[in-house]
């Protein structure tokens, strides 16, 4: 029994993920939200999609080999209605046939050569009550416009599913940055509020002291306790600000809610002594940002559509060879029917002449889609001017906020 408790037991503790790191630096989180991300893990398996979708693809233009066997047994075998030949010779009809003459082949009489007239005719099965088949067929692409440019769509979807990844893998460093920043942000104000709790439970002391000595007033000593409360307070927000934050890192980077995690870098090292940035120095293309790389990626993708609906108005030429055999017996397994085989191959040729107007209305959405694109990239252009110039604004309005801030604590602790 111990024995089976102790197997029961190393299987629980292995089916539970263990992490034995706890303690991340930027960097280390970073990186561990690379690897363990879930969106990350969903850009990854379109990227794998994507490599299958472009193998499916190729495969419609490569030759294709498809097997058969059929089998049939008839419980009645189908009957067919032929013209009834034997009735005149059985009931004595041609008995006033005129005698064949010398000259072979002629009737002395013709009007009495002609059979005599019956209508309908007589029932007939053909066939064998089993009928088994077997055989393979060939089918290949032999030429299509159509497809060659589908398959450099193909390519340019693949590259833009990995450049998905890509902005994928840059918004989840970003997004671990922040959160990562935010908890050291809150963990540096409980740190502030402590110190100043400290503070003022000395003053608080004191001016009690001073009080009991009759050199203060009692409203002296209500205001520091008034003062004492609500830095407290200030600070329990702050530990509830920490555990949200934190939470809020552990999602970005799916690392376990209810493990403890700890941050080893330093605020001072990430936010303080920044240098300022001169907005006219300032230099950047819009090639840099990966969004752009994305938009001209599907500018060429709606390009190479364009083409694909044009080369449908030219026909496609395909290719085919089959061989197959049939045996037909009465008895399936006990019968002496040969097998008798078909062979063929053959050229086809696809051509549109006319669809109605469907061809058109496609090409010209894919045009429509194309300038969709070309205006996104405008669009896109404006936005990262502005995007950098309040960039530069709001970053210097926070160093000089950090500084100023640094330098009020300084003073206060003095």
């Amino acid at each position: 029994m111990k024995i089976y408790i102790l197997i029961a037991f190393l299987s629980f503790g292995l089916a539970m993920p263990i992490y034995t790191q706890t303690s991340f630096t930027l960097q280390e989180a970073i990186a561990y939200a690379q690897s363990n991300n879930n969106q990350l893990q969903l850009a990854r398996l379109d990227v794998a999609e994507a490599d299958e979708q472009v193998k499916e693809y190729w495969s419609t233009g490569l030759p294709r080999i498809d097997g058969n066997v059929d089998l049939t047994h008839y419980f009645d075998i189908p009957t067919s209605i032929i013209p009834d030949f034997l009735t005149p010779v059985i009931d004595a009809r041609m008995v006033d046939y005129a005698t064949i003459t010398e000259n072979v082949g002629t009737f002395d009489d013709l009007d009495k050569s002609l059979p005599l007239p019956n209508e309908g005719g007589v029932p007939a099965q053909f066939g064998t009550a089993n009928n088994l088949s077997i055989g393979i067929e060939l089918n290949t692409l032999l030429f299509d416009p159509s497809f060659l440019v589908g398959l450099q769509a193909q390519k340019l979807y693949k590259e833009q599913i990995y450049t998905e990844l890509e902005i994928t893998e840059r918004d989840v460093k970003v997004e671990v940055t922040k959160a990562y920043v935010n908890v050291l942000i809150a963990e540096a104000n409980k740190a502030i509020v402590d110190k100043d709790i400290e503070n003022i439970m000395l003053f608080l002391d004191e001016t009690e002291k001073t009080y009991e000595a009759g050199f203060a007033e009692q409203l002296d000593v209500d205001r520091q306790k008034l003062n004492l409360f609500n830095l407290e307070v200030a600070r329990e927000n702050f530990e509830r600000m920490i555990v949200w934050t934190k939470n809020l890192l552990k999602y970005e980077m799916n690392f376990p809610i209810e493990q403890d995690l700890s941050l080893t870098s330093n605020l001072d090292q990430l936010l303080i002594n920044q240098p300022p940035i001169d907005a006219n120095s300032v230099s950047y293309n819009y090639e840099d940002r990966v969004e752009y790389k994305f938009l001209e990626q599907t500018e060429e993708l709606n390009e190479v559509n364009v083409k694909r609906q044009k080369a449908a108005y030219y026909p496609s030429v395909f290719g085919f060879a089959s061989y197959s055999a049939e045996q037909q017996v009465n008895e399936l397994f006990g019968g002496e029917g040969g097998w008798y085989p078909v062979s063929a191959i053959g050229v086809g040729m696809a051509l549109p002449i006319f669809q109605s107007g469907a061809r058109n209305a496609q090409l010209q959405k894919a045009k429509i889609n194309l300038d969709r694109v070309l205006t996104n990239k405008r669009i896109f252009e404006q936005s990262m001017d502005l995007e950098v110039s309040n960039a530069i604004t709001q970053y210097e309005n926070a160093r000089l906020n950090s500084e100023g801030r640094r330098e009020a604590l300084d003073i206060a602790e003095r």
